[in-house]
């Protein structure tokens, strides 16, 4: 960020994947990246004069999903002021859950609970979790994702290579049955729209592996961007990140 000099970011597992995501703010732009890659996953413009704030998750309004919040202020000619709540809530991929509480400005998991309140010894976060001012989700929420569709964990998700250009090999591996329930396999970008579908039966075979171009259903090429692979079957489902660089 070279235009300001001071801005806020922190991190949280918004698809839950164990790949977080990294939310920036600075005087002009709010911005989501992919933490691995550093893509860029959405971005909106807003004002702040970038004193000591930073970007907050927490599950504010106790649906099962995370959102994220950032003030505005007067600034560069732009009028936007107040606070603002960004989440994805609904379609296919929605964020995971979090933790209801963001007590203060030097927040951290160890030291406020997860019903509000303060432990008497706090104990060392950096020993433990070492994960100062980032948010994680609550083991004592409810999870409404994996009530919409159960990940499979006995399958898992191979792309190769990641990121891509022209084409990529998405290979499923599993240690269980679960492979030949596997159905279909979706994409979906950012915001939940899916945007390719394949049938992973052919002749009533599955199969394992497949080689895919980065387009749409319609033939045409998907602009660079972080994707979301989705294998369903009856019993869940898996998902892995897949980067488009064109």
């Amino acid at each position: 960020e070279s235009s300001s000099g001071v801005s806020g970011s922190t991190v949280f597992d918004l698809y839950g994947d164990g790949s977080p995501e990294v939310i920036h703010c600075d005087q002009d732009m709010i911005r989501i990246f992919d933490a691995s890659t550093g893509a860029l996953f959405w971005k909106r413009e807003h004002s702040t004069h970038t004193a000591m704030e930073f970007p907050v998750v927490a599950d504010i309004d106790k649906d099962g999903h995370a959102e994220f919040l950032t003030v505005s202020s007067p600034y560069g000619g732009k009028n936007a002021h107040g606070l603002f709540a960004f989440g994805l809530d609904s379609g296919v991929n929605p964020w995971m859950d979090a933790r209801r509480v963001w007590n203060q400005h030097t927040y951290h998991i160890t030291n406020v609970n997860s019903d509000g309140s303060i432990p008497r010894v706090e104990s060392p976060n950096w020993t433990t979790y070492n994960n100062f001012r980032c948010q994680v989700n609550d083991p004592l929420g409810i999870n409404e994702t994996e009530k919409l569709a159960k990940r499979l964990e006995s399958l898992s998700v191979i792309v190769m290579p990641n990121p891509f250009s022209t084409r990529t090999t998405i290979v499923f591996s599993s240690n269980s049955e679960q492979m030949s329930s596997l159905e279909e396999l979706k994409v979906y970008d950012c915001t939940g729209r899916k945007v390719r579908g394949f049938d992973l039966h052919s002749d009533g075979v599955a199969l394992r592996s497949f080689v895919w171009d980065g387009t749409d259903d319609d033939g045409r090429l998907l602009p660079t961007g972080v994707y979301i692979v989705s294998g369903h079957s009856r019993g869940g489902r898996v998902d892995a990140k897949i980067l488009i660089v064109r």
